[in-house]
């Protein structure tokens, strides 16, 4: 890369070592660079990392923006490579989202953001706004060590567009999807075996329940408020315009929508995952978010799958994950964190399976086999047909 005056080249974008570690990411690009970045190098990462569109960095270091390209791609652009863990980026715009989710961008305070435009919104400083509503409470969590690891892949590495967790109820997807975004993984092994979590890979993490079936118009001012960060504001007039409000903001911030209960809107039992009268609208969202290039992520829990992410999965970065029951070793956690309980192996692998490793289940069990039998899961099972056995089998 050809070199230009050092005092004005080390001038240039300074304002990048306010949001980011320098000197650590200079450090750790000349270590794959196998020398010391030139200050032509330093000046156009300083550039990049500002947001700042390469012929324009051209312009001021006084080069030819073909040249400069082709000298970005064949250096910086891999040096970046090698501290991403093997993520190339495609384009000078994910040169800073791969950094930041690398754990070089200095943390700062939140800022309100301007709402979008149609015309494209430049990177800003990366602030955490994390809104997690009523989600449950996520303090008791065993198990799942590879599904969070192939979440965390997803999610993280791939930067999928739409990740959805399938399982019947009391399976475990919601405290999951919550565990997976708060990174903290408890009272368990588990915290030794699984990456840290998501959370702080994103600006944004929004966490909102379809429980009570809201309609797609409040569901979208929810999180465009939270996402504009201003206290006084416009409701979109139509549904398409807030859904294309909610993509310009999927695009120029790195978000993490979590929306959990994603049943409660289709129709009961459906094969194909139809939705309610009234929801249908929900599937076009759905399909703009899987199909429509950005960098965050929709992170969705249901007990029945829908059509958009079968139709979508493996063809674009949508992903989907079938939950199974828990082994025995996670089924004996949760009796633990209840009380005392005796039995066999066996017996572990007999109860443990007699509820399909349902976490639920297993935790309302436990509980009852306590009060009842005193912790006796050899008396519980010689007393006959388990209590819940049939309801379970429902689900």
């Amino acid at each position: 890369m050809a070199t230009s005056s050092p005092h004005l080249s080390e001038d240039l974008f300074s304002d990048a070592s306010q949001h980011w570690d320098l000197d650590r990411l200079c450090a750790d690009l000349a270590t794959i660079k196998q020398r010391p970045l030139t200050v032509t190098e330093r000046a156009c990462l300083r550039g990049l990392l500002c947001s700042i569109n390469p012929n324009d960095i051209a312009a001021a270091l006084h080069r030819q923006p073909q040249g400069l390209r082709v000298d970005l791609t064949r250096g910086l652009y891999r040096y970046v490579e090698g501290v991403s863990c093997g993520a190339k980026p495609k384009n000078w715009r994910e040169v800073p989202i791969l950094l930041s989710q690398n754990g070089y961008r200095k943390q700062t305070r939140p800022v309100a953001l301007p709402l979008p435009s149609d015309r494209p919104i430049p990177q800003s400083p990366i602030s955490m706004h994390h809104d997690w509503g009523n989600a449950p409470d996520v303090s008791i969590f065993f198990g799942r060590s590879h599904e969070l690891k192939q979440l965390q892949q997803w999610i993280v590495k791939d930067q999928c567009q739409i990740v959805a967790i399938w399982g019947m109820q009391g399976m475990g997807k919601t405290r999951l999807s919550v565990k997976l975004a708060m990174g903290n993984i408890g009272k368990t092994e588990l915290s030794l075996q699984v990456a840290q979590g998501v959370q702080e890979q994103f600006e944004f993490v929004i966490w909102r329940s379809l429980y009570n079936a809201p309609s797609l118009k409040d569901l979208l001012i929810g999180w465009l408020k939270g996402l504009s960060g201003q206290q006084e504001f416009t409701a979109p007039k139509d549904i398409k315009t807030a859904i294309h409000q909610l993509i310009s903001y999927l695009k120029s911030h790195r978000c993490l929508l979590i929306l959990d209960n994603v049943e409660r809107i289709l129709q009961p039992e459906s094969a194909t995952g139809q939705y309610l009268a009234g929801y249908e609208e929900y599937g076009q969202l759905f399909q703009q978010i899987g199909t429509i290039p950005h960098q965050s992520c929709l992170l969705l829990t249901s007990r029945e799958t829908l059509h958009e992410v079968v139709q979508l999965e493996n063809k674009t970065s949508v992903r989907s994950l079938a939950l199974q029951g828990l082994d025995i070793e996670a089924g004996k956690q949760i009796f633990a964190e209840i009380g005392n309980f005796s039995a066999t192996e066996s017996e572990w692998q007999q109860i443990v399976e007699l509820y399909n490793g349902n976490p639920l289940a297993l935790e309302l069990i436990a509980k009852h086999i306590e009060y009842v039998f005193d912790g006796n899961i050899t008396d519980f099972l010689q007393e006959g047909t388990p209590l819940f056995l049939d309801r379970m089998l429902l689900f």
